[in-house]
């Protein structure tokens, strides 16, 4: 695999603060206080994901972001994330998910098995964006993340992180959806990670969970 050129994560924060600008008020709960929530609960969150939303290679479950996340909300997170799952799928369940749970917010971390499936950044781009309509028509708010970085046995799937991400961040600022960045948030360091090189450990899943605490 080629040499990966990278934008300092100064870069990438300054990305991801613009994306925030208009979205974010004085904090302690005021960033949607215009929303039109419909019948949703304003105060129940969604994890939408993969394995890696889910928890895959903690010792505990319980450690993982979603569950993390609501501690420090002092809210409900439901972790809604699937091993295995491509963003197509997650957003053929997505549906059943926004009208049964009717959360407020759904977060969305999809890419990686899109890119072990050898799906490129343009696809995932394309199928996150069905999500966000979906949501808005169920007047749910999208939260869209960056990737999580790959080590080891899936370090050639690098780039396809880096374009992937950057499409997230180009469709956050299309669609004036708020973009979590967690690329950015972990610097590629592999002390967040599991073994395993693709799923974070515990102190992966708390940067997870405090960069989306940020945007919320």
């Amino acid at each position: 695999m080629g040499v990966i050129c990278r934008l300092a994560p100064a870069v990438f924060m300054a990305v991801a603060l613009v994306l925030f600008a208009g979205c974010e008020g004085d904090g302690g709960g005021s960033v949607d206080a215009q929303q039109d929530f419909g019948d949703n609960n304003p105060d129940l969150y969604v994890a939408m994901g993969d394995s890696i939303t889910h928890g895959t290679g903690l010792p505990d479950k319980g450690d993982n972001y979603p569950n993390q996340l609501s501690g420090l909300l002092g809210k409900t997170v439901i972790d809604a994330g699937v091993p295995g799952d491509e963003s197509w799928q997650g957003l053929v369940r997505m549906d059943g998910i926004l009208r049964g749970r009717k959360p407020g917010y759904v977060l969305l971390l999809y890419g990686a098995n899109d890119l072990i499936s050898g799906r490129d950044a343009f696809g995932i781009k394309e199928t996150t964006r069905a999500m966000i309509v979906k949501a808005r028509d169920n007047k749910t708010v999208p939260v869209l993340a960056t990737l999580t970085p790959v080590f080891g046995n899936y370090a050639d799937l690098a780039a396809g992180v880096e374009e992937t991400s950057a499409a997230i961040r180009e469709l956050g600022f299309e669609e004036g959806v708020r973009v979590v960045d967690l690329e950015a948030a972990f610097d590629w360091r592999a002390d967040l990670m599991t073994n395993d090189g693709v799923h974070p450990n515990e102190a992966g899943h708390k940067i997870m969970a405090e960069a989306f605490l940020g945007a919320l």
